[in-house]
């Protein structure tokens, strides 16, 4: 039953995530217009980077509940709902309602819009996997097992990335997709409400084993440098490709293509782990992205839908080992009363870094192209791997940092 019912919060978490973050750069690009001075993109870097920086505090606030008094249910139902209010905030500066504002009106109301949802939807995921991982540890399974759980929100990631170009093409707006995100969050209130306790429950929290964690720590400066390349990347690839003539259904086509190799990394994340470990799957799934970025700088002159399709292959499959990586090795350092708040202290050091990387996009688009973005992201992410593997060695006792 849990299992079941974990499979569900990620199913229809990354289904109502996949409705807009392919195109989110090429809405606000779209939306931030100045009949003047043309696209504004500092403003569009601004609304991108607090987006990321409101999300700093929530997860460890989020976190501190979930594990003080494991309500993690209740908080899943609340911060849905709040996501909602902001995705609609945000689809008011792009839709009719709001077709004779000024520029300075639609930049406020999109910045109210993106604080919401930025502030509300990071502390979700963590929420998520800490309830995937207590699911699965319920029903007799070991944490290894986590990707043939979170395979089903790759599956509803590809289906909504898939439809949601047809869907704004067909519409002529893409304010539409607000609708759906909204949608999809609501939903997700719904069925957070399924798994309240009818008893709130105190326990102590350990602190002085996080603070102890070095390993941990040094893991967290990986991630803000691996961050400010590969968010800002990732944000602006959808911006890079309108810049090449791509249609916006092939940008999300290729952003929901892209998560395919999701599904058979995930569905045999037990024997990778045991193969690689979670270092390896870490190393290798950012050397995948870090590939991704080169190849997408060099065949710009091709202007070919299919290879840009074909290219984005290596982020699901860098995504998903380094992810599944991730989670591995934060659940086995976590201290069973801290599980949460070690993934939310993940998010919201992701979250730094996806602020810093979003804002310097926008200004590396500007004063040279979105096709040096891509270059410039490359050597982001080679950079946070050389510092992971020379920095983040935990002890070779610590279970599941090396192969078994």
């Amino acid at each position: 039953m849990q299992a079941r019912r974990a499979r569900a919060l990620q199913f229809v978490f990354f289904a109502a995530y996949g409705t807009t973050i392919p195109f989110f750069g090429l809405y606000y690009y779209h939306v931030l217009v100045d009949a003047a001075d043309g696209t504004g993109y500092i403003a569009v870097g601004v609304v991108l980077s607090v987006s990321m920086l409101v999300g700093i505090l929530s997860p460890l606030v989020a976190g501190y509940l979930a594990d003080r008094f494991r309500i993690r249910n209740r908080l899943i139902t609340s911060l849905s709902l709040m996501v909602a209010v902001g995705a609609m905030t945000i689809y008011l500066p792009g839709s009719p309602f709001m077709a004779d504002s000024d520029f300075a009106t639609r930049f406020v109301v999109l910045l109210v819009g993106a604080t919401v949802n930025g502030l509300f939807v990071r502390p979700i995921i963590p929420l998520i996997d800490t309830e995937t991982l207590i699911g699965l540890r319920a029903g007799n399974g070991g944490v290894e097992r986590y990707g043939e759980i979170r395979v089903f929100g790759s599956i509803g990631w590809v289906i909504t990335a898939s439809i949601t170009g047809f869907v704004i093409t067909f519409s002529g707006t893409m304010s539409v997709m607000l609708l759906l995100y909204a949608s999809g969050f609501v939903t997700l209130a719904l069925l957070g409400r399924t798994g309240f306790r009818s008893e709130i429950r105190s326990v102590v929290v350990p602190w002085k084993h996080l603070r102890s964690d070095r390993a941990y720590q040094r893991f967290l400066v990986f991630i803000f440098i691996l961050s400010v390349g590969i968010t800002g990347g990732y944000v602006y690839t959808g911006v890079y490709m309108a810049d090449l003539g791509l249609s916006i259904v092939a940008i999300g086509l290729s952003y929901a293509v892209a998560a395919l190799p999701e599904i058979p990394v995930l569905f045999g994340g037990r024997a990778i782990l045991a193969r690689l470990g979670s270092r390896g799957m870490i190393v290798g799934g950012g050397f995948f992205q870090a590939v991704k970025f080169l190849l997408l700088f060099l065949i710009a002159g091709a202007r070919a839908p299919a290879l840009f399709v074909l290219v984005m292959l290596l982020q699901g499959a860098g995504y998903s080992l380094q992810f599944a990586g991730f989670v591995d090795f934060m659940d086995r350092r976590a201290h069973e009363n801290l599980r949460a708040t070690y993934q939310s202290l993940y998010h919201i050091v992701f979250a730094l870094g996806g602020a810093v990387g979003n804002l310097g996009a926008s200004l590396i688009d500007r004063a040279f192209s979105s096709r040096a973005l891509m270059a410039v992201a490359a050597g982001l992410v080679a950079a946070s791997l050389v510092y992971f593997c020379v920095f983040v060695r935990p002890r070779l006792s610590d279970a599941g940092d090396a192969p078994t």
